[in-house]
């Protein structure tokens, strides 16, 4: 399913790619592709639900790339509790990073 999904999300077709890798998290909420599938295509269609599938995708992979993109994210669509929270949970590599200090500056 996740193949089907990242070959619709290539295509353009968002809607389809997040319905398959919604359907790919109902078989397993273990996996990472279907969560990535499931935060572009809701991003890509401007949807709030981008926050949540980025934090259970950063939650699985917990690297720097994910963690600023759920910080964005969260700024985007207005969910700053949701922004303080996260920044709890800051990835040590990204203390060094100019964009986290930009995105904790604008949170804060």
């Amino acid at each position: 399913m996740n193949r089907d999904a990242q070959a619709f999300l290539d295509r353009g077709d968002l809607l389809a790619a997040l319905l398959t890798a919604r359907k790919s998290l109902k078989s397993s909420t273990l996996s990472v592709e279907a969560w990535r599938i499931s935060a572009a295509a809701s991003k890509a269609r401007d949807l709030p639900e981008a926050v949540y599938y980025q934090e259970n995708l950063f939650r699985l992979e917990p690297s720097q790339a994910n963690f600023l993109e759920l910080i964005r994210l969260t700024l985007h669509f207005g969910e700053l509790g949701y922004a303080l929270e996260a920044l709890k949970t800051v990835v040590p590599a990204a203390r060094e990073d100019p964009e986290f200090h930009r995105l904790a500056a604008t949170v804060y």
